[in-house]
């Protein structure tokens, strides 16, 4: 039997309890915290995300929106005001997707051709007003040595840059004098290849020897913007100008063309087409009997050389005879003289109501060379605006001289305000900047149209500091992608400060 003085209590612990319920109460509570924190993170994010999605919205509704106005004729675009340096159209547009949530997305679009100096451009550039470096393939092979003269226009480019330009995108595998061709790639290491056809893009460029960012794309914006200026929450510009150097970009492209319609938007009329019926009610119908009856007589007697004859009445076109003759230029039809003949060995004439002394000034020649082409299809790529090119583009043109090139952007700066009122390129005719020999040289290869544009999206939030950019070209004329190009630029700064889209100015 042991002893009760043997038995000894254990000490109370009561303490030890509590102390563990609270470490656990602790890390409990911890761990709600972490995921509080954790759910805020993700509903964050989610948010973010959410705004990202719409801010990706508002700049495709932005390139659609682009697309719609490059769809409409020149007439229409005008009346709007036409598709650059147009702030009512292209700044601070409202995109709504909820009804309920009014003006909280935004976009605008600027040129990147037209930035001055402290100040926003808001619009869209005209790829017509650029060169197109297939069609600058086409002038090489109708006059040889062309296409190297017409990139030497370019500020910066040298005669060995333009060969190797001009190698990489024909087709022949033959080395121009300063050029390169795929041997001469295979010993490199990068290991390149002579593309031997227009790229798509013009970034392929890039992978020429001698071909920087700096001379295909000017200043590099992430280089044009100080990493710390800021202006109301966004990044804003530094330099004086984000166009000091333009590059070549500017001046050269891979995506012109447009439709080949009137001013209006109706198709032309292919006067060397071999339906004379068809052709003859049409001529009927928008220019009047007298220019229906002298263009098919024309395809069917050919032009009359000899001295004055009867001049023809009451002529009545015999749609039997076939046609025999076609038009080399629109521009034939001034002075045009077709002899008629009579039966009796005489000679009835037609005469053009163009006369080649009393066309000048007198408005006549756009409104009925406008309605007329000798290019029957429906989409023309290549031609260049001479309302909107550059002096370098001008002089760029087969049959383009210095002389010239500066008399069409002293006529098309003084005389009428808004250049989208020529509504053909024989407006350079009419005011005597070229005479009739000179424009039948230029016609073929100008235009005052242009159906694919370019620009900087930038869409934006009303109410947080949040933005993307995109730069798009988009096509109008209805054949082929309604968007040739898009670059994400939301990875770089912005080169103008979102707020000076508000202004104009900053």
């Amino acid at each position: 039997m042991i002893p009760q003085s043997a038995y000894r209590p254990a000490p109370r612990r009561c303490g030890l309890v509590l102390l563990i319920v609270t470490i656990l109460l602790v890390l409990i509570g911890l761990g709600a915290m972490g995921f509080v924190a954790l759910m805020q993170t993700e509903h964050q994010a989610t948010k973010l995300r959410g705004d990202e999605m719409l801010l990706e919205n508002v700049a495709a509704s932005a390139s659609d929106y682009l697309t719609a106005l490059a769809g409409r004729s020149r007439k229409q675009r005008s009346e709007l005001g036409g598709l650059s340096e147009n702030p009512v159209m292209f700044q601070h547009q409202s995109v709504t997707f909820d009804p309920e949530q009014l003006d909280v997305a935004h976009f605008a679009i600027v040129s990147t051709l037209t930035i001055p100096s402290r100040s926003i451009a808001f619009g869209a550039t005209n790829e017509s007003a650029k060169i197109h470096l297939q069609t600058l393939l086409e002038w090489d092979r109708r006059f040889p040595g062309q296409a190297q003269r017409s990139l030497l226009q370019m500020p910066g480019m040298t005669i060995e840059l333009a060969d190797l330009l001009l190698d990489w995108i024909d087709s022949d595998s033959t080395p121009r004098m300063y050029g390169a061709e795929q041997d001469k790639y295979a010993n490199q290491r990068s290991g390149r290849a002579t593309r031997n056809a227009v790229p798509q893009v013009l970034d392929e460029l890039l992978a020429i020897p001698g071909f920087s960012r700096q001379l295909l794309f000017g200043d590099d914006l992430d280089h044009a913007v100080s990493p710390g200026a800021k202006s109301n929450g966004f990044q804003g510009l530094t330099s004086d100008s984000m166009n000091e150097h333009p590059g070549w970009a500017q001046y050269i492209t891979v995506y012109s063309k447009e439709r080949n319609t009137t001013y209006d938007g109706q198709p032309r009329i292919y006067i060397n087409h071999t339906d004379l019926v068809s052709l003859h009610h049409e001529l009927d119908t928008r220019l009047g009997r007298e220019w229906a009856d002298l263009i098919v007589a024309y395809r069917q007697f050919g032009q009359h050389h000899g001295r004055s004859e009867q001049v023809a009445s009451n002529f009545q076109v015999d749609f039997t005879l076939p046609s025999r003759f076609v038009f080399s230029s629109e521009l034939d039809l001034i002075g045009l003289r077709v002899g008629i003949p009579d039966g009796k060995r005489s000679i009835r004439l037609l005469v053009s109501p163009l006369k080649p002394e009393s066309y000048r000034s007198a408005g006549e020649l756009e409104p009925i060379f406008d309605q007329l082409a000798i290019d029957e299809r429906t989409v023309v790529s290549g031609r260049i605006n001479v309302d909107e090119a550059s002096r370098e583009v001008l002089l760029g043109i087969p049959k383009m001289d210095p002389v010239t090139a500066d008399r069409i952007l002293a006529s098309r700066n003084s005389n009428i305000p808004n250049v989208a009122g020529h509504i053909h390129p024989v407006w350079l005719l009419e005011q005597g900047v070229v005479d009739l020999g000179q424009m039948k040289q230029l016609l073929p290869f100008v235009t005052t149209g242009g159906d694919v544009w370019q620009g900087i999206v930038v869409a934006y939030l009303a109410d947080r500091p949040m933005f993307l950019w995109d730069e798009i070209v988009v096509n109008g004329t209805g054949q082929g992608s309604s968007q040739l190009y898009c670059k994400d630029l939301r990875d770089r700064r912005l080169p103008i400060p979102v707020a000076a889209i508000f202004l104009s100015t900053w």
